[in-house]
């Protein structure tokens, strides 16, 4: 019996396995061993393209004006995304006995499902105030997000955020027969936690938009969006 697959099912798909990938990267507070794929999935080698082929391709994937600057409820960050993203909240319970702690995702996906931007954050229960228990954290967050989807990893460096550690790392996951290619930012600030990522089918992954992406996150200080105070008068 042959099995049909209906329009509508063939043109959510992208969307649908790019949703299950959100929901699955759940991090974690320690390291975690994770499985590697048996064999890296290549990129096929493409021709080169002048900067004015790229250019006209991200004009028509949505990816050259249309950027805007969010600053969520309670993030203390802010980020570009080329389209407004939608919040997602879930909860996990790292540690026995203490409360579930709450991650909080906001997601855009573009291009008929085929290409997502994630900005999450979430507060542990302590500070990892020492090197070794940040880079704990921080290694544990990008193993989980790996192991979730059985991924591959080709790169994996520490970067940071004005003074914050953090860790960017690059893999590829399969989603049935769809490849998925994912670079992420993890960055520690006291307790919070946040990750940044790009996502998109292997051959639409466009690194002059991550960057962009990327490259847009700022750390807000409350301090900064208060009126100056009025200088005391010579006297008084």
């Amino acid at each position: 019996m042959t099995v049909q697959t209906s329009t509508g099912a063939k043109r959510h798909g992208p969307r649908l396995m790019l949703a299950a990938a959100l929901l699955t990267m759940t991090p974690v507070m320690s390291l975690a061993s994770f499985p590697q794929a048996d064999q890296a999935v290549e990129e096929k080698a493409k021709p080169s393209q002048s900067s004015d082929e790229s250019k006209d391709q991200r004009e028509e994937r949505g990816l050259e004006d249309a950027w805007e600057t969010f600053r969520p409820a309670g993030m203390e960050a802010s980020f570009e995304m080329p389209k407004k993203p939608k919040l997602r909240e879930r909860t996990f319970s790292p540690v026995a006995d203490q409360p579930a702690i709450k991650v909080r995702l906001y997601s855009s996906v573009i291009q008929d499902g085929e290409m997502m931007f994630v900005a999450g954050w979430h507060d542990l229960h302590t500070i990892p105030r020492y090197p070794r228990q940040q880079q704990d954290v921080l290694e544990g967050a990008v193993a989980t997000a790996v192991a979730n989807v059985l991924g591959s990893i080709a790169e994996k460096k520490k970067i940071s955020l004005e003074r914050y550690p953090g860790r960017e790392i690059s893999y590829r996951f399969a989603a049935g027969d769809v490849l998925y290619r994912v670079v992420e930012r993890v960055y520690l600030v006291g307790a919070r936690q946040y990750q940044f990522r790009m996502l998109a089918k292997i051959d639409r992954f466009d690194r002059v938009a991550a960057e962009r992406f990327f490259e847009s996150v700022q750390l807000l200080d409350p301090d900064n969006d208060l009126p100056p105070r009025p200088r005391k008068q010579a006297g008084s």
